[in-house]
């Protein structure tokens, strides 16, 4: 498993560095200042679609529509995900999770289709005797899509969703089948229970790429590194050289040094949000070249000797391989390296 997820991650990172090497990266006249730049979390789409988009009763989105869903149990969201074009995402980075992770995750793209195709799988049926207690007229469970009605499987269609739907979802039948009612219509449906369960109990982990940040290296003035207090600084504000704490390296270096700090692998959540260490092992500030980015902070804590506790913007969420991050610490300090840039 863990294969798997690294083969994924490899092929991010190596669409990210082509996506820098093949384009030509215009010189930055002035450097951001800090106080410019938007530390507050990412706003999402999903109250504004649910509010503004128009509903189609009949019809059914199909897994390459969707631009955004919600799932609300009890009353309570357990899972919010929308396509969030931005000018400082890649395109295969668009997906933003709100809930639970506050859109600083990276999401894994293969997996939150196959999720979605479930949706296609409902088996919507009108009921036309429709029993006394159908557990609807106060039930806290849905679950809300928002699409492109023009999708076909032939082309990407637009980023934005022009439709939206909303499946209140009481009790179950004698089948096991649920419920349903749409957008608040008259008419009751019943849906496939089993696809029911499985829309509504995902475990959002699973549809994260296992990799602690995946920040565009063509959005980054400056990488701030902190290890137990020694700092460090990978410069990629000129755009035609590069600096490591303040001394010209080969655009290759400082590429194989930004790659090392985006290779530590996500293993699984940290459920208690605790971690072992007072200061943390590795700090990265990822300070962006446009006003419209958030800084992204990471914090590696010791956690034990398998795992680091990483905490992104303030959200202790995640797990990751304690070797990865001791190998990060290795290469970005050894004597060898310092020796060469200084």
């Amino acid at each position: 498993m863990k294969y798997i997820y690294r083969k994924k991650i490899v092929m991010v990172t190596a669409l990210l560095l082509l996506s820098v090497l093949c384009s030509c990266r215009e010189k930055q006249e002035n450097k951001i200042s800090e106080k410019k730049i938007n530390y507050e979390k990412e706003e999402n789409s999903i109250e504004v679609w649910k509010e503004e988009l128009t509903f189609e009763e009949e019809e059914v989105p199909s897994a390459a529509s969707v631009r955004g869903m919600q799932v609300i149990k009890e009353g309570e969201v357990k899972f919010a995900v929308s396509y969030e074009p931005r000018e400082y995402k890649n395109s295969y980075d668009c997906w933003a999770m709100s809930v639970p992770y506050h859109s600083w995750v990276s999401v894994d793209t293969e997996r939150l289709y196959e999720y979605f195709s479930c949706l296609e799988n409902l088996s919507l049926e009108k009921i036309t005797d429709i029993p006394e207690n159908t557990g609807l007229e106060d039930s806290q469970t849905s679950l809300f899509i928002a699409y492109y009605s023009g999708q076909n499987q032939q082309e990407q269609g637009q980023a934005e969703p022009d439709k939206g739907i909303t499946y209140q979802i009481g009790l179950k039948n004698a089948n096991g089948d649920y419920y349903v009612k749409i957008n608040e219509e008259e008419g009751v449906w019943q849906a496939d229970g089993a696809v029911v369960n499985e829309l509504l109990n995902l475990n959002p982990f699973d549809c994260v790429l296992k990799v602690a940040n995946v920040v565009s290296i063509e959005t980054i003035s400056t990488v701030d590194i902190d290890i137990e207090g020694k700092k460090y600084i990978i410069d990629f504000t000129d755009g035609e050289s590069y600096r490591f704490n303040k001394k010209k390296v080969e655009k290759e270096e400082a590429y194989e040094l930004y790659t090392s700090l985006i290779s530590i692998f996500v293993e699984k959540e940290n459920l208690k949000k605790e971690h072992t260490g007072e200061i943390p092992l590795l700090t990265i500030t990822y300070n962006r070249n446009m006003d419209s980015a958030p800084r992204i902070v990471e914090e590696f804590y010791a956690y034990n000797e398998e795992y680091a506790s990483v905490s992104i913007n303030g959200d202790e969420i995640f797990l990751v391989d304690r070797e990865s991050v001791d190998l990060s610490l290795i290469h970005i300090s050894e004597p060898t390296r310092q020796e060469a840039i200084s």
